[in-house]
Order: C-alpha cells, then structure tokens, then sequence
C-alpha cells in the first residue's frame, strides 16, 4: 500500500518530482533527532523534509536545526507518541551512493519501506533578511571539526594575506564565530563562498549555490557529501578516499599539498567572472591541481 501524503507542508528551493513509496507496512510517524555535530543537524533536517515529499509523516527534534532550516518541527505535546528515529548514514560504507541516499536506505530497510527517492539538491532554509550584515568579496568558512580534522586546509592564513594584497575583502566566518542566520546573510551577500566540508557548507547550499567553492581533502569523495551547487578544488593522492580521523600515512598530502596560488587563482577566476555577470549561477564541477 502506498504512503498517505504527509500532511506537513514542507517548502524547499529545490525539489525534484515527489514519489510515495508503495510498501506492505503501515508507514510510520517518527521524530527524527541526531546528536552531535551542527551538519549532521542540518541534514537531519534535509532528510526529515525528504521523508515528508515521500508521504512519511516525519518530524525534527532539534530545536537549533528547525530554527534554521524549513522542516516540520517536534512538539512533544502532539508527537510524543512518534517512533523516535536517529538519523544515521554509515559514514564510509557504499559512500558511491552519497549520504542522503544511504540515510534514507537505512530508513526504508528499517521500517520495510520500498526505495525512497531523493527530492532535494539544496536546503531549505528559513532566510530573512539582518540588517548591518556588510557585502565582502569572499565569504570564507576556514575550520572544521568531526568526524576527521583532515578535512582541514592548513594554509588559510596565507591565502587571507594573499587576498589582502589584491585588495579582496573576506570574511572568515569562522574565525569571527559568525553563526545562524547572520553566516547565512554573510555568504548571501558575498560575492564568494570559500569553505569546507562541514556544517556551513550544507546549511549554505541554498545561498551560495552557484558562487561556492569548496577546498575538498581526501577525507571522503566530494560527491558524497556534496550534491549542492557547488565547484570544488583538490589535489589527488591515491590514497584518498581515507575515510581516517587519525594516523595518516601521507603526511596530509591532501590538504598541505594544495597550494595557496591554486587556490587563489581559482578564486580571482571566479571573481571575474562574477564582475563580467553578477547573476551568473554555474553547473557544479570539478578542478583538480
């Protein structure tokens, strides 16, 4: 039998065709929840709207993420009797398939769904306008934490005093703490999005698809986490992907080989063409050193 339309109206800025699986079960009604880390709240988020395009009635116990991002909120007055569901996506395993697609495979395999299907390319977020928040060339988110610190990029500080000397105004959301709806007004208003494999990336995708550049390590394929708007840089090494959080053999090579000149071309690169059309939004794809 198939899944009755989710009564929730969930909005999203991308949204495929929406499919109800057809299934011998009585869909279930969960109360998604993810601890840990703020992207894994975020794709909780982007997986509790997918499940509700696909007729299951979902909702996000998360209060950060809700406030964020456009999904259907926990009450725990009226959902309290909802099957709690952790949000999970084997980190690493079948990693061809992307996370999404894994979470909501773990999903239908769980609860003896058929196949669900991926609705959204973006998230969805709950945008309104800050006022003060000041427009800068780039927009730079230069850490991140869990799972892996590889997924960092060790010359950031070398590449702010390089666009400094060519007159590129920056902001490094990170470095500042800028959080919430003023980082998603930041990297609106900037004319680039530099970052990484983290949080802000996901909760950007919306408002950076189309001017994001992302600094991709060996951690993990770009394509399994990332199915936004987004370009990326890297340098290849054969031993990626890692999937490790400690004991590389390879020195980091990833990462500390990239090098601040083939970042910054690529970001003076994309700079002009911004300037030649400000309303130019490009098809993701790849550059490699």
């Amino acid at each position: 039998m198939p899944c009755a339309p989710s009564p929730f109206k969930v909005e999203s800025v991308v949204c495929d065709h929406i499919t109800q699986p057809a299934s011998d079960h009585v869909c279930p009604t969960v109360a998604v929840f993810r601890e840990s880390a703020f992207g894994d709240k975020i794709m909780a988020a982007q997986f509790t709207a997918i499940l509700n395009d696909n007729g299951i009635i979902a909702v996000l116990d998360d209060v950060e993420a809700c406030n964020l991002v456009v999904c259907p909120k926990y009450d725990p007055q009226k959902h309290r009797h909802y099957t709690r569901y952790r949000f999970e996506y084997m980190w690493g395993q079948d990693y061809r398939g992307g996370i999404m697609r894994t979470a909501l495979d773990l999903f239908a395999r769980h609860f003896q769904l058929t196949p669900l299907v991926v609705t959204r390319h973006a998230v969805a977020t709950r945008y309104y306008d800050v006022p003060g928040v000041p427009s800068v060339d780039v927009a730079l988110c230069t850490r991140t934490k869990n799972p892996s610190s590889y997924r960092n990029w060790p010359h950031f500080g070398a590449l702010k005093a390089a666009l400094r000397s060519h007159g590129i105004t920056y902001c490094d959301l990170s470095e500042e703490h800028v959080r919430g709806m003023r980082c998603l007004n930041q990297i609106r208003k900037a004319r680039l999005y530099v970052g990484l494999e983290t949080g802000v990336s996901h909760l950007a995708s919306s408002v950076a698809a189309g001017k994001g550049l992302i600094i991709q390590s060996g951690y993990c394929p770009f394509d399994y986490w990332c199915p936004y708007g987004y370009e990326y840089i890297a340098h290849p090494v054969p031993c990626a992907p890692c999937f490790r959080s400690s004991g590389c053999p390879a020195g980091h090579a990833c990462m500390r080989e990239l090098g601040v000149w083939t970042v910054l071309n690529r970001i003076l690169a994309r700079l002009r063409r911004f300037r030649k059309d400000p309303h130019q939004h490009d098809e993701t794809h790849s550059y490699q050193t």
